[in-house]
C-alpha cells in the first residue's frame, strides 16, 4: 500500500499527473531496471520512477499541450512537495491510505497485494505509464 501512496499524493498535488493512468505491474521487459531489482531483491519500496510522454498531459489545465521546460520544472517542484507531504502531512497521508485500503484490499479482486497489481485505467483507451 505504501508503494501507491506517493503516487496518489503526487496526483493530488498536480493536475498533470494521473494516478489512474499508472501501471504498477511488474513487466517482464523492465525486470532488470534498477527500481525493479531493488524492490525484488532488497524489498525497497520507496523508489519511484516518474516518466513523461513526448506529447504532454492529457488532463488538467495544460491538456493537449506539449510539455515545456516550465511544465517539467513545475513537476519537479511538485514532486519535492509530495515528498514533504509524505513525511510531514500525516493527516493527508492517513486520508489517502484509508482510501487506498478501500480501493485495493489485500488479496481482494485482482489477486496479489496492491503494490504488485495493475491499477485499472478509468478510460479504456488511456495510455498506460509505467511509474
Amino acid at each position: 500500500m505504501c508503494a501507491l501512496l506517493c503516487y496518489r499524493l503526487f496526483s493530488e498535488n498536480d493536475d498533470m499527473f494521473g494516478f489512474e493512468e499508472c501501471c504498477f505491474s511488474v513487466q517482464k521487459s523492465k525486470e532488470a531496471c534498477a527500481r525493479q531489482v531493488m524492490w525484488r531483491d532488497f524489498s525497497l519500496i520507496n523508489s519511484f520512477t516518474l516518466e513523461a510522454s513526448f506529447l504532454g498531459p492529457n488532463k488538467g489545465l495544460n491538456k493537449g499541450l506539449h510539455f515545456s521546460t516550465t511544465m517539467l520544472e513545475r513537476m519537479g517542484r511538485v514532486f519535492c512537495k509530495t515528498l514533504v507531504d509524505y513525511v510531514d502531512n500525516q493527516e493527508k497521508v492517513a486520508r489517502i491510505m484509508n482510501d487506498l485500503k478501500i480501493r485495493f484490499p489485500p488479496g481482494g479482486i485482482g489477486g496479489p497485494a496492491p503494490s504488485r497489481q495493475t491499477v485499472p485505467n478509468r478510460e479504456p483507451n488511456a495510455p498506460k505509464t509505467d511509474n
